[in-house]
């Protein structure tokens, strides 16, 4: 009698287990298809405006900024790089070109980031009054980046599904 009852038990319970696994799995496997989607997401063209108003002053930012603009421009996005204040010397050939945030040895410079973003296609643009604050003309940008004019500026925000402040 005692080994009926075990065995029943077993029974039950390995029949729970079993309308639990039927239960869970379709939900497991539909977070797990959510999951995947997120990471596999791309911008499909969502227009993008990274602000950055700082470069020596807040070397962190810039490269972080840069660094964002990078990844999301791989993502198919459509990546402006918008340099005002003192973020236009970012894009001045004046400035020094090596600079690096960090101790890591292997970390790019700011500039290395900078080519990496415009060489998957990314816009760098430069504040028209910014740069004639620093005496900043064409002839002294980095190669692809461009003043802006004042349309210019407004179709980028008015076009813009996000903007990115830095």
């Amino acid at each position: 009698m005692d080994i009926n009852i075990a065995s029943r038990s077993r029974t039950l319970v390995a029949g729970l287990l079993f309308m639990l696994t039927l239960v869970m799995s379709p939900l497991i496997m539909a977070d797990k298809q959510d999951h995947d989607r997120k990471h596999e997401r791309e911008c499909n063209g969502q227009e993008i405006v990274v602000h950055l108003k700082r470069h020596i002053e807040d070397l962190q930012g810039a490269i972080t900024a840069t660094r964002l603009a990078t990844l999301m421009q791989s993502k198919s996005c459509d990546v402006t790089l918008f340099l005002t204040l003192g973020g236009v010397r970012l894009a001045d050939t004046r400035m020094p070109q090596d600079l690096v945030f960090g101790s890591d040895p292997m970390a790019p410079t700011l500039q290395q980031a900078v080519s990496a973003f415009q060489g998957l296609g990314g816009t760098v643009a430069v504040c028209p009054a910014c740069a004639g604050e620093i005496g900043l003309t064409p002839d002294d940008l980095i190669p692809g980046a461009t003043i802006f004019g004042p349309d210019d500026i407004a179709e980028l925000f008015i076009e813009a599904d996000k903007v990115l402040d830095f």
